[in-house]
C-alpha cells in the first residue's frame, strides 16, 4: 500500500543515482560542484563580476563571490582564468595544496598527480603552497610551479601564448620530455 511507497522510492533513488553517476563518468562531488564539465568537454563561464574561465575536460570547481574575496575552489581538473580587475576583492584560486593569488590576469591551474600545477600566462600571481602559514611566493608570466603538500617546486619556464593556446585548443605540449612521462 501507500506505506511502502517512501521506502520504495528510497530504494529506486538508491539504486538508479549511482547508476547514473556511473553513466556520466562522474565522481558524486562533480555532480554538486558548482561548475563541473563532462570526459571531452571544455566550457566558458562568465563571473558575476566578469572574470571568465575555461575549464578543461573533467572539471568541477565552486565558486564564492564575496563582498571582501573572489574565490574559486579547484575540486578537478584544469581551469583557465581570466580575471576581471576589481582593487577591493582579491581574487583567490584555492586547491588541497595550497592558495593562488591573482596579482593579475591570465594563469591556468591544473589538479594532476598529488599535487596543483600553476602556469602564468599574463601577469602575476601570488602562490602560497603547503600549509596556511607557509611563505608566498610571486609567479611572473611565462613561469610555472607545482604545489604541494610540502611547498612549491619551480618548473621549466614555458612560452605564455603556445601554452594558452593549447590549453583553449586542447592539445599537449611537449619538450624535452621520455616518451613513458608523456604518456603517463
Amino acid at each position: 500500500g501507500r506505506k511502502g511507497l517512501p521506502a520504495m522510492l528510497v530504494l529506486v533513488l538508491a539504486l538508479v543515482l549511482p547508476a547514473l553517476v556511473a553513466w556520466n563518468g562522474c565522481a558524486p562531488g562533480m555532480l554538486l560542484a558548482d561548475m563541473h564539465t563532462g570526459t571531452g568537454e571544455q566550457r566558458r563561464e562568465l563571473l558575476a563580476d566578469g572574470t571568465q574561465l575555461t575549464l578543461s575536460s573533467g572539471t568541477a570547481l565552486n565558486q564564492q563571490l564575496g563582498l571582501d574575496l573572489r574565490r574559486i575552489e579547484l575540486l578537478r581538473g584544469a581551469v583557465l582564468v581570466d580575471v576581471a580587475k576589481d582593487a577591493r576583492r582579491p581574487f583567490v584560486v584555492d586547491t588541497p595544496h595550497g592558495r593562488i593569488q591573482a596579482l593579475g590576469t591570465r594563469f591556468i591551474v591544473r589538479l594532476e598527480n598529488g599535487a596543483t600545477r600553476l602556469t602564468m600566462i599574463e601577469s602575476r600571481t601570488s602562490v602560497r603552497a603547503g600549509e596556511a602559514g607557509a611563505a608566498t611566493q610571486t609567479l611572473e608570466a611565462g613561469q610555472q610551479a607545482r604545489l604541494t603538500p610540502g611547498g612549491l617546486e619551480w618548473l621549466e619556464p614555458v612560452s605564455p601564448g603556445v601554452v594558452e593556446d593549447a590549453f583553449r585548443l586542447r592539445r599537449l605540449v611537449v619538450r624535452d620530455m621520455p616518451m613513458a612521462e608523456v604518456l603517463d
